[in-house]
């Protein structure tokens, strides 16, 4: 989120029932802090493996369970309690949340489905299986028009995973195909990058140096980019993502590495600590978003940072001058805002006014808007001043 805190879901090892637990050490939902500090923990009721979580730009929190009771919860994020849980047909393998609803990847059977929450969680619609057969859907992302895309896998059936699926938030849907990925099991983690290029990582383990695929919606045309990393056939590119500058980062699930793809070419290779040991252990992530498209903060969007709670130890504190230091290019704003609860209205502030509230504790946020491209506001700091 906006204080770099990680929200992290944890599987099981098979899929069970969608009635009954599982109980194979997963089902909860975690939030740490950046350097892996324990915040809060959450065992969704009658979730034996949770799968994939997603936060919108308001600072909603989404994870899906794939183990047990197969659905989408909304949990609080300052505290881990859960909100709101819309089931589902099939297990969530992935979860990505738009500003008008969440995708959802199910893989086996049911392989895509959207989910509102506007007025609490509702299923709006689902593919069936039988109109994508044999194909599973693992990865799942979403462009900057809202329309859900989703990685095509088929690891019994090799020439059957060569597309990625396109889903309009109406429910209707195209397949591109992707000659490229052409009698392979097709692909895991998938996103769409600032340039509306869809990237998918390529996760046939036979096919030594295979890295990712792009493909142009445009011009329905698609390269294969080779990663000289993965050089032994025994690898399977599972998890893919960018970030603002369309640098493409892979994760290689047998391998335990992550590997960076510059758009010049230039290859770098992660996963090791200072003494050379692998510090991953087959980690198995399918999609995510490091460009800021998903969390809002791009042009036309709004975006908000909820501060860290501010205990000051005394109740009869009095809270003086809030003050900030931003960059605020033409047709962007921040505003800043303060409340003594956390929940309910925030009282917003002028830079370096004194508020002159008098509580233990204080809460603050900011709210960040862009309305014109490339013109992004950037907030560098805040300080209060408190009296004890």
């Amino acid at each position: 989120d906006a204080n770099t805190d990680v929200y992290a879901t944890c599987r099981g090892s098979s899929h069970g029932s969608n009635t009954t637990q599982n109980n194979l050490g997963g089902g909860e939902v975690v939030k740490t802090d950046r350097l892996g500090t324990p915040i809060w923990s959450t065992q969704l009721s009658m979730c034996g493996g949770t799968r994939g979580v997603t936060m919108t730009g308001a600072g909603r929190l989404f994870a899906g369970c794939s183990h047990g009771a197969w659905g989408v919860s909304e949990l609080d994020p300052q505290t881990g309690a859960v909100l709101d849980f819309v089931a589902t047909s099939y297990p969530v393998y992935g979860v990505w949340a738009t500003p008008d609803g969440i995708w959802v990847s199910h893989a086996y059977n049911g392989p895509a489905s959207f989910i509102t929450y506007a007025g609490g969680l509702a299923h709006a619609f689902q593919i069936t299986y039988a109109e994508l057969s044999p194909r599973k859907v693992y990865g799942v992302a979403a462009d900057a028009t809202g329309h859900g895309w989703f990685s095509l896998y088929n690891p019994s059936n090799g020439n059957k995973g060569d597309a990625v699926l396109e889903v309009h938030i109406d429910g209707t849907y195209t397949v591109h195909p992707l000659p490229v990925m052409a009698n392979t099991a097709g692909a895991r983690g998938v996103q769409v990058g600032l340039d509306d290029i869809v990237y998918l990582a390529q996760s046939n383990a036979s096919l030594t140096g295979a890295g990712y695929v792009s493909f142009d919606p445009l011009t329905a045309s698609s390269t294969q980019v080779a990663v000289s990393g993965l050089n032994t056939a025994a690898h399977s590119t599972h998890g893919l993502t960018l970030d603002a500058s369309n640098n493409v980062y892979l994760l290689e699930r047998y391998e335990n590495r992550l590997y960076k793809v510059e758009p010049g070419g230039t290859q770098t290779q992660f996963g090791e600590d200072a003494g050379g040991n692998i510090i991953l252990n087959h980690p198995y992530g399918y999609s995510g978003d490091m460009t800021g498209l998903a969390s809002g903060c791009i042009a036309g969007t709004t975006d908000t940072w909820f501060g860290t709670p501010i205990d000051s130890g005394s109740p009869t504190t009095v809270w003086g001058a809030i003050t900030w230091t931003s960059t605020e290019p033409a047709g962007s704003s921040i505003t800043v805002g303060y409340s003594t609860t956390g929940v309910g209205t925030y009282t917003t502030v002028s830079n370096g006014q004194n508020i002159g509230v008098v509580s233990q504790v204080l809460y603050v946020k900011a709210t960040l808007q862009s309305t014109i491209p490339g013109n992004e506001p950037t907030l560098h700091d805040i300080q209060v001043v408190y009296q004890p």
